[in-house]
């Protein structure tokens, strides 16, 4: 029973979409692993082409043999296409989503090419071994093979990166164009069925191209490809904004719309359904972006952020330094619409690491910040249950005094009750010592605390300068 029975799309940001876009109009086509001819199918039907195929499933084969020019049935590998193909010459050889599962693909590669016309092209394409999502799963001691995916269980050799022009040139081609397909950290296959540290996903997925899931690569023979250089584009896949609407069962994706926002200024009007008191705008999946000049109003009335996740705040500037960002507002009773607007940049998009670096220092001094001004505020308590005890003290001294004074005027037979308050006067003019004393470390705590908070503020408003300064770059 042939394995892939899988829906093949064409769509941009999938691998056939990517390939379809690289072959011309009425080409010859090789196409090894045609599997059931949805690809061939595609190129007779909207190009004109004409594809023959090599594929090692009989069954698979049958049913492509509807958009083949012709073919055979064989392994790759035990190269009886040879046979077949002797003496023919094809403007593209395609690979689509096949070289992982072969011993040697770069040796398969150079016995094709005598089938390859000396201007043709060779397209493949191949799985990223070292998408985040992989990474996370092996730091977090796991290694899992799957269906079909990233690991398919029948994939025996492996591509990253910084393999492509290496494998390349083992296999005697140039490449000129490197493309690539995209999927977010935590949404393929091989995402991590429980969550790790926040912190280790972002430094992972902060890392360049690490949502690559598949590499779409055009190359030509490497004996006619002088003075040629390599074209990379791949580019990040930025996912669609997000609003979700609480209409009194919280934030779920049932009552939740999308809407493009791209970079620069935007300006959006949300239509609210029926009984909303809370929106939660996802205005990026991804780390990186900033936000200035940001406004929310629900019918002319201006909201504040109730809540905010994964991002920072500086002044009127929201730094959106984590994945999935999210702004959270109150929405007033009655209200049918939400204004949003503001500017919206990619500024680290360049270097996702210097915004998780910035990240995490701000957040470290803001969270040292508040701790240390949680623990004056309790020292300022302390001070004023202190002084409020001297006062009930002073006090207390006060009316003995006076009750001394009256006893001794009126009675001197009263005198073993002057001593009696005595003792007493004697024994809270102690506590009163006692209580000074303590006044007196609180005060000294106090100012050391309030010397600390004034180099916290110093600190904070140095990384935000530096923030500022990075972002006028």
């Amino acid at each position: 029973m042939f394995k892939y029975n899988r829906e093949i799309t064409f769509a941009k940001n999938t691998s056939h979409g990517e390939i379809l876009a690289l072959i011309g109009e009425g080409e010859r086509i090789l196409e090894f692993g045609c599997a059931k001819g949805e690809l061939a199918g595609e190129i007779k039907q909207s190009l004109n082409g004409h594809v023959w195929g090599i594929e090692i499933d009989k069954g698979a084969f049958e049913i492509a043999s509807e958009n083949l020019e012709g073919g055979v049935v064989c392994d790759i590998e035990n190269y009886k296409w040879e046979n077949e193909f002797e003496g023919a010459f094809f403007d593209t050889l395609l690979f689509a989503d096949v070289l992982e599962h072969l011993r040697d693909p770069a040796g398969a590669i150079k016995r094709a090419l005598p089938l390859l016309k000396d201007d043709g092209k060779i397209i493949f394409s191949v799985p990223n071994i070292a998408h985040s999502d992989i990474i996370i799963k092996l730091l977090n001691n796991r290694f899992d093979y799957t269906d079909i995916g990233l690991l398919d269980n029948t994939h025996i050799h492996f591509f990253a990166r910084e393999n492509l022009l290496p494998f390349c040139e083992d296999s005697e081609i140039f490449p000129t164009y490197i493309t690539g397909t995209t999927t977010p950290t935590g949404t393929t296959e091989q995402r991590l069925d429980k969550k790790s540290a926040f912190a280790f996903d972002m430094a992972i997925s902060a890392q360049e191209n690490s949502d690559v899931y598949q590499f779409v690569i055009l190359a030509k023979k490497k004996a006619f490809a002088t003075d040629e250089k390599t074209v990379w584009e791949l580019n990040e896949e930025i996912s669609p904004s997000t609003v979700y609407f609480d209409t009194g069962a919280g934030f779920n994706a049932e009552q939740s719309s999308y809407f493009e926002c791209g970079e620069g200024n935007f300006n959006l009007q949300i239509d609210l359904p029926e009984n909303t008191s809370r929106i939660r705008i996802d205005i990026r999946e991804q780390a990186g972006f900033v936000i200035k000049n940001m406004r929310c109003e629900a019918d002319g009335i201006a909201l504040n952020v109730s809540e905010h996740h994964h991002l920072s705040i500086i002044d009127d500037i929201y730094l959106l330094f984590k994945n999935d960002p999210q702004l959270v507002f109150d929405i007033p009773e009655g209200a049918r619409a939400v204004h949003f607007s503001g500017s919206l940049s990619n500024a680290f998009k360049s270097d996702k690491s210097v915004a998780y670096e910035l990240s995490s220092a701000l957040e470290g001094v803001k969270k040292n910040y508040i701790l240390t001004l949680n623990h004056a505020e309790n020292l300022e308590n302390h001070a004023k249950n202190l002084e409020d005890a001297i006062r009930t003290k002073d006090e207390a001294i006060s009316t003995l005094n006076g009750i001394i004074d009256e006893l001794r005027a009126n009675n001197e037979v009263l005198s073993r009750d002057i001593a009696l308050f005595e003792a007493q006067l004697n024994e809270t003019k102690a506590e009163l010592d006692h209580y000074k004393t303590h006044y007196l470390v609180a005060i000294s705590q106090r100012e050391d605390l309030k010397r600390q908070l004034a180099d916290m503020t110093y600190k904070y408003n140095v990384i935000s300068k530096r923030i500022r300064l990075y972002l006028e770059r």
